[in-house]
């Protein structure tokens, strides 16, 4: 059972956006509204805009009945006047106003700050709303708006671009002539062809583009070398093949740069080193084969590298495993080998480490210093030993798999690892071939524990009773090894539990009646949870026959799945 995916959904959390919100509050302070009346023309072009709305705007925009005081369009929510009256800003993100968007809004030609955001707006966007002289924000996110851009765009003020999370097509705008402009932001749209890095020849103000997550194909053009003041750039889950072009790594300035999801190839290119200010670098989900250059001696801020699923192979840097202010490291799906020697004393920030499905070899003594881990996966490689007595220490520890290994002493290992206080989710699947029984006695720890795996690791013995005390037990699996004796009837009491999997052992008696009454296994609509537990695949059926015993039946309105114990294959004596 496995914690991390091989392959990852992208979605921005809501965060990024109150980011992107204060950005904007930065670079676009609104004026003042004013007491001034009304312009007439940008009353008139206002109510164009209302009506045009599905029903009206009123469920979602409430202002005054404009006919009966024309002064009060400057008092509408959102609105923003200048002192002769004229509306320089539009301000309705979230708003839950759905419709098309209104030609009416292109006689508001004094507009400064256009804000649409996070609403239904669907079909086309008109239009002249790309010819605004004065325009220096233009936010149409996470709407619904569709076709493609036209290609005369003229907003020589615009400082903000941002069109994403939409459904445009054909080519991505450049926006030629826009000298002002500092953050453009078109991903997650269906544009296709390949990026024009043009775009960095209008302006020497870049500071964030963004092209993720669309059907962008090509090699990876080069250009960007332009934007000499480029602090972020995101080209993520499109098709951009080939190799790096070199002045990508010409950039000082630059912070984030995202590859992840592509089909980028060759090797990874030692100019990484160029980039001093590199705080966050992923390239994971491509195909960069070879060593990963000992590069990270350079790049001092680096505080996420994420590097999974390629085809790496050989030792972990030296530079890497000495890295201070790194604090996320993803390498899972390579073929790295080599022993795992980071240096946890100079690691002193490391949070996350995931080191999963190589071919690393040895013991993780080194782990023990790296007092600020919060989460650990090495599984699925060729690591043996006994859980170092050292991961007491890790107290700030909650998530750890090392399934599919080779570690011993499964007695031992619980007791050091139950005073890991902070834990929430253990995975030691396919391990403790030496065997060693469960122990019976001598776990009182795990207080926090969520999720308890020990499968397929020819354990003998029977349910430790000492499972009873983990009263926030959510995912229970022992399945696949010599287990004997009764189901315990004190599994019933454990309030929160919603998968429980016992099968392929040989264990014998009567099916306790609590069971059948579990608090955790009732109907409920599991959207609503938010635990550990839900980055684990649970083993999990349709509900297509009434055989067999099935508890937990997620809400029909969103998923037809159903949550059940498994107890009862073939190989199972009960009856």
């Amino acid at each position: 059972m496995e914690h991390f995916s091989t392959r990852r959904t992208t979605a921005w959390p809501r965060s990024f956006f109150l980011c992107s919100s204060v950005l904007v509050l930065m670079l676009f302070p609104s004026p003042a509204n004013s007491q001034s009346s009304c312009d007439l023309g940008d009353l008139k072009a206002l109510e164009g805009f209302s009506k045009g709305l599905d029903g009206g705007g009123i469920s979602g925009w409430a202002f005054p009945n404009a006919t009966s005081d024309t002064a009060s369009c400057c008092a509408w929510a959102g609105v923003t006047c200048d002192g002769s009256g004229r509306v320089v800003g539009l301000d309705l993100h979230g708003r839950r106003l759905w419709g098309e968007m209104s030609p009416s809004l292109a006689q508001l030609d004094q507009l400064q700050s256009l804000n649409l955001s996070d609403n239904s707006f669907r079909g086309a966007v008109p239009e002249p709303l790309f010819q605004f002289k004065r325009l220096q924000q233009l936010d149409l996110s996470l709407n619904e708006l569709a076709g493609t851009l036209p290609d005369n765009m003229s907003l020589p003020s615009i400082e903000l671009f941002n069109i994403s999370f939409n459904n445009f097509v054909g080519s991505h705008p450049t926006l030629h002539g826009s000298e002002q402009l500092v953050v453009f932001d078109a991903g997650y749209n269906s544009f296709t062809g390949q990026i024009d890095p043009s775009i960095c020849e209008s302006s020497g103000a870049i500071r964030v583009l963004r092209f993720s997550s669309n059907l962008f194909t090509g090699n990876f053009p080069a250009g960007f070398g332009n934007c000499t003041q480029l602090e972020e750039l995101y080209v993520d889950i499109n098709s951009i093949s080939g190799r790096l072009p070199d002045d990508l790594f010409r950039l000082p300035s630059l912070k984030k740069l995202s590859l992840e999801e592509n089909q980028l190839s060759r090797r990874m290119s030692p100019r990484f080193e160029n980039l001093s200010s590199l705080a966050r670098l992923d390239i994971s989900f491509n195909s960069f084969y070879g060593y990963i250059p000992n590069v990270f001696g350079s790049l001092r801020k680096l505080e996420f590298f994420s590097a999974q699923s390629n085809t790496f192979r050989g030792p972990l840097p030296s530079s890497l495993c000495h890295s201070p202010s790194l604090k996320m490291l993803y390498l899972r799906n390579n073929s790295l080998n080599g022993e795992i020697n980071l240096n946890c004393s100079e690691m002193t920030q490391l949070s996350s480490l995931d080191l999963g499905m190589n071919k690393f070899i040895g013991t993780i003594d080194s782990l023990t210093d790296c007092h600020n881990l919060r989460s650990l996966n090495l599984a699925t490689n060729n690591l043996s030993g006994e859980i170092p007595a050292g991961f007491r220490k890790l107290q700030l520890l909650t998530y750890l798999s090392l399934s599919n290994n080779s570690f011993t002493n499964v007695p031992s290992a619980l007791s050091v690892l139950q005073d890991c206080q902070s834990l929430t989710s253990l995975v030691l699947t396919k391990n403790f071939h030496d065997g060693k029984a469960l122990p019976m006695t001598g776990i009182h720890g795990f207080h926090n524990i969520q999720v308890f795996v020990i499968a397929n690791s020819h354990l003998s013995g029977s349910v430790p009773p000492w499972v009873a005390n983990f009263t926030m037990l959510k995912v229970l699996d022992l399945s696949w090894n010599q287990l004997v004796g009764n189901i315990p009837a004190w599994v019933g009491d454990l309030e929160f539990l919603i998968y429980l999997d016992l099968s392929n052992n040989s264990l014998t008696g009567g099916f306790p009646e609590s069971l059948s009454s579990m608090k955790g296994l009732v109907t409920r609509n599991i959207q609503q949870q938010s635990t550990e537990t839900d980055y684990f695949p649970f083993f999990i059926k349709r509900n297509k026959t009434s055989k067999g015993l099935q508890y937990n039946q997620a809400c029909r309105a969103w998923n037809p799945w159903i949550y059940h114990i498994t107890i009862l294959p073939e190989a199972s004596h009960l009856h």
